[in-house]
């Protein structure tokens, strides 16, 4: 859709539009810029050779800013129409990859955070900007001191659906069970790429 393309004016996340609605204004937190693919992970900042190259002026995106870099100067009228945070600190919008690390206090190197959905996901947290990435995986910055490597799969919940609508089970089996029963010999592997690899020789 060329002519859409053409029209937008800002491009922004879910989270960055909502602030905008309610403060006027807008930043983009690191992690989330970094979704996009156009952020330098070395720099923290948009990458001018990408936005070249994908059609975007870096005007039409948010600032970036570390997770500990709040909004905090909004204007007069916004103060005035919430007055219970006055005075309060809008924290940058994050990722839902980096949250789920911190949430399940999986801040250090020695700790993975899996995530189990439809899809699914493992990250650790890294201290640093590594220079090489494993192959299959991807590692993105999510402030200015680390960055989120890790790997991740389409289809996790997805399969249970999809196991419980194609394979005839007996009325007197217990799904639950069978997922839970330990591994034999006779046991089929099977990566669950029914809609397609998430990222490039992650099952190599």
């Amino acid at each position: 859709m060329p002519d859409t393309f053409r029209s937008v004016r800002h491009w922004m996340s879910l989270g960055e539009y909502i602030y905008l609605q309610i403060l006027g204004l807008t930043a983009a937190g690191t992690s989330t810029a970094a979704w996009t693919g156009m952020l330098d992970r070395r720099t923290g900042q948009w990458d001018q050779e990408l936005l070249d190259v994908c059609g975007v002026r870096e005007e039409q995106l948010s600032e970036v800013r570390d997770p500990d870099q709040p909004i905090t100067e909004v204007d007069a009228a916004v103060r005035r129409r919430w007055l219970a945070l006055a005075g309060a600190a809008w924290f940058p919008v994050l990722s839902d990859g980096f949250s789920s690390n911190m949430g399940a206090g999986a801040v250090h190197e020695s700790a993975v955070a899996a995530s189990v959905a439809t899809s699914g996901a493992m990250r650790v947290l890294v201290h640093g900007i590594p220079e090489e990435i494993p192959s299959g995986l991807w590692c993105y910055r999510v402030d200015g001191s680390r960055s989120l490597l890790g790997g991740a799969v389409n289809d996790v919940g997805r399969v249970v659906s999809w196991l419980q609508s194609t394979v005839r089970f007996l009325p007197e089996d217990d799904f639950n069970l069978i997922l839970a029963a330990a591994r034999q010999a006779s046991t089929p592997l099977v990566l669950p790429y029914f809609s397609g690899e998430r990222q490039h020789g992650l099952g190599g």
